[in-house]
Order: structure tokens, then sequence, then C-alpha cells
């Protein structure tokens, strides 16, 4: 005995039904989709910078590794300051991005009074840009 299905008022309905309102619901949902894909958006600000005590944690991890190394035989690799602060991707401050750029600032000043390092306030956005025509269209 094959399924048999209803709509809300008790009419039967068939497999032929069924699975043209299944593909009209995929195709809905997959425009949907790709207007959602094909828009820009702002989502905030977040401040990043490095945290206190994360360049002493550096270094100290950095003598751990030279001496495991200096006990293998291998010469031991000089830790450069300034090298890993360059390199190093950052934290943020705080996990929940600002709405608004002045609270960001604010909150950067601040950080940058309670010794946080290479301090930067970053926007958050996903811009979608269509191809203009032209040479590459």
């Amino acid at each position: 005995m094959p399924l048999e299905f209803v709509n809300l008022l008790g009419k039967k309905i068939s497999d032929a039904q069924m699975q043209a309102r299944k593909a009209e619901a995929h195709q809905e949902q997959a425009r949907r989709k790709k207007s959602v894909d094909d828009k820009s958006f702002h989502k905030g600000w977040r401040v990043t910078g490095i945290p206190p005590g994360a360049l002493e944690e550096a270094r100290a991890e950095a003598l751990r590794l030279s001496r495991i190394e200096e006990q293998n035989g291998r010469p031991a690799k000089e830790f450069n300051d300034m090298s890993w602060i360059q390199n190093h991707r950052g934290k943020a401050v705080r996990s929940k991005p600002y709405e608004i750029k002045d609270s960001a600032d604010e909150c950067a000043a601040l950080a940058e009074k309670a010794g946080w390092m290479r301090v930067r306030v970053e926007e958050i956005k996903r811009d979608v840009r269509k191809p203009t025509s032209g040479a590459f269209a």
C-alpha cells in the first residue's frame, strides 16, 4: 500500500504534484541563496592587537625550544622581538565586533593604555563587486 499525501483541506496530492512542488521549492531556495550571496554587507569593527604578556610568553617558548635544540646538537636560533611582533596575527580585544567606529576607536585607545601592542581597528565587511564590461568581461 503506497503512501498517499493530502493537503490541508484533505484533498489527495499525486506524486507528480509532490515532485513539482519540491522542484519549485528547490528553485525558490536557490534563487534566495543567490540573491543573498550577491549582496555586500557591513558587519562592524573589530579591534585587534597583541595582548600584554604575549611577547614574554613567546620569548620563553623560544628559549625552551632553543634548549631542546642544543640538547639535540643543533645550533639554537635567536629570538627576534621585532620579527615576532610583525608576523604575529594578533587577537581580538573583544570577541563581539563593535557596530560604531567611534566605539571601536575608544576600545583601541583603552587597549593601548592597558598594555596591548600594535592595536588596530579593522572593518569587517563583505564587498561583492560585479565585473564591469571591458577586456575581461
